[in-house]
């Protein structure tokens, strides 16, 4: 199953350059990032240290403080999701909401949309996602010749 998330996040562009950035999945569906961690330590044998997580959101206000609650909430959101301390949260980008502009019109946002994208980037990972290229090559090799 790890194999085909990877298969279809990373290779629908049959991109080399995506081997040399080692291995990156991003989602906003929790099950599915659960699914792909314990994939990446079951198959793949990577350690909790080599993980790393990027968090992609609609930025929120400062509050008194400076700090931003929404992104704290959604650092916090994600490290129960995954398990993981909040220190491997190391890049947040979050995008501005832009005021209102004429002749567009508001989409409609699901529950989730605050809480982002998640992606998980293995660290040195390269040589795993080399090895995961040579499955998916091989299941289509099995498959369509």
């Amino acid at each position: 199953m790890g194999i085909m998330l990877y298969w279809r996040e990373r290779f629908l562009r049959e991109n080399e350059n995506d081997l040399r950035k080692g291995v990156r999945f991003t989602s906003s569906d929790p099950y599915l990032i659960k699914l792909f961690l314990k994939w990446l330590k079951d198959i793949g044998k990577i350690e909790n240290e080599e993980i790393k997580f990027d968090i992609f959101m609609v930025g929120g206000k400062q509050d008194i403080d400076g700090r931003n609650k929404i992104v704290a909430d959604t650092i916090n959101y994600w490290s129960e999701i995954t398990n993981f301390p909040q220190d491997n949260f190391t890049r947040i980008y979050t995008q501005k909401v832009h005021p209102k502009r004429r002749g567009i019109k508001k989409r409609k946002v699901s529950k989730r949309a605050h809480l982002g994208l998640l992606r998980v980037r293995v660290k040195a990972g390269s040589m795993l996602a080399r090895q995961i290229a040579g499955w998916v090559r091989g299941i289509r090799k099995y498959y369509w010749g």
